[in-house]
């Protein structure tokens, strides 16, 4: 990399990254991951029945390892049934965190309330997108989340850690929320109030 012309990279907390290996700034170019979006949004209502969702939905999609943050969100799924006390957790993805999670749901009997989708294709992952009432990423580290774009092309709001790959994306409180690190109280607090508050949702 440091006898590379230029250096490209995903976000500013890779260029960051680059740097810190003794690459000059001057030749580390930001470049942000882009896809392609589907060229229609499916419809929420009759998706939503199509995959037997009901109540209030929270939707993350993530591969299942430490870092993405799956242990803690589960842990604030009880805390937020007492403020939503219709709401369910899709976890999308596998990875080998999977067992651990899926004993702790059943010991913490929450088997209604967090269902497993194991991993998806893309096409049924962006059906789930869409006809959620809000993605959460409690992720400890990301370069720049794919995730994200795409949900935000199926116009769900997301509540996700306030690490500088997410900032790169989101403005809190104006297309995003962005919460802090392993503070699963405010975690609680704002799955509940995008889900409560439908003017809010609808901003973000």
């Amino acid at each position: 990399a440091r006898r590379a012309g230029r250096v490209s990279v995903q976000s500013s907390q890779m260029k960051r990254a680059v740097a810190y290996w003794g690459v000059p700034e001057e030749r580390i170019v930001v470049i942000p991951n882009g896809f392609d979006a589907p060229s229609r949004i499916p419809d929420k209502r009759s998706t939503r029945e199509a995959l037997g969702m009901r109540g209030s939905v929270a939707v993350s999609a993530a591969r299942l390892v430490p870092w993405k943050g799956f242990v803690g969100l589960i842990e604030a799924v009880r805390e937020v049934i007492k403020r939503v006390s219709d709401f369910h957790l899709y976890i999308i993805g596998d990875g080998p965190e999977e067992e651990r999670l899926r004993r702790m749901v059943a010991e913490r009997g929450l088997a209604e309330r967090v269902l497993f989708t194991g991993r998806l294709d893309k096409a049924d992952l962006m059906r789930y997108l869409a006809a959620a009432d809000v993605f959460v990423l409690n992720t400890e580290y990301e370069g720049l989340s794919n995730q994200i774009l795409e949900v935000y092309a199926m116009g769900t709001p997301v509540v996700t850690t306030d690490i500088p790959g997410n900032r790169d994306i989101l403005e809190h409180m104006v297309t995003g929320c962005l919460i802090p690190l392993r503070d699963r109280g405010v975690l609680v607090h704002a799955v509940a109030r995008v889900l409560m508050d439908a003017a809010l949702a609808e901003r973000l």
